[in-house]
């Protein structure tokens, strides 16, 4: 993700999610590590869109969606991909062979298992071609809570 890219990111994520529509491009730039020049030509583009209204000391967030577009305008996925896979089988074959439990985010108790996935006491039989295509368990996307594996291969290419 390229630095103006991240920018936007948070400030959206500052607006959005903390509800804090008051930023001072120090602090972005501190948090983010970047220089203050690259945080304030990200947000001289986002005032001349009028997404921002710059003050002395700070800047108010006025329209979350116009940052959004722009950032959704720039923005190349295809980047951000680590990994990903092509499995030639039917989406209902491919959910009947994969564990009851969904995949979990890393988090510090699995870190010290040093363990990714919760998995049931006996694994699943898995025929060896589904086995030989599925990636393994460090490479694999999580299913976000109440998503299903099927979901999840028709979301990506």
């Amino acid at each position: 993700m390229k630095k103006i890219e991240q920018v936007f990111r948070e400030i959206l994520y500052q607006a959005i999610e903390k509800n804090n529509q008051v930023l001072k491009q120090s602090e972005l730039a501190k948090k983010l590590g970047f220089s203050l020049s690259t945080i304030n030509l990200a947000v001289k583009k986002l005032e001349r869109m009028n997404a921002v209204k710059i003050s002395k000391m700070n800047f108010r967030v006025i329209n979350q969606k116009k940052i959004l577009y722009l950032w959704a305008s720039i923005r190349n996925p295809e980047k951000d991909i680590t990994y990903k896979t092509r499995v030639e089988m039917p989406v209902k074959e491919i959910e009947k062979n994969l564990p009851d439990k969904p995949f979990r985010k890393k988090t510090k108790e699995n870190k010290q298992k040093n363990f990714y996935v919760q998995s049931t006491a006996q694994k699943p039989a898995v025929s060896p071609f589904l086995e030989s295509h599925l990636p393994s368990p460090q490479h694999t996307p999580f299913l976000a809570e109440g998503q299903s594996a099927g979901q999840l291969l028709q979301s990506s290419p």
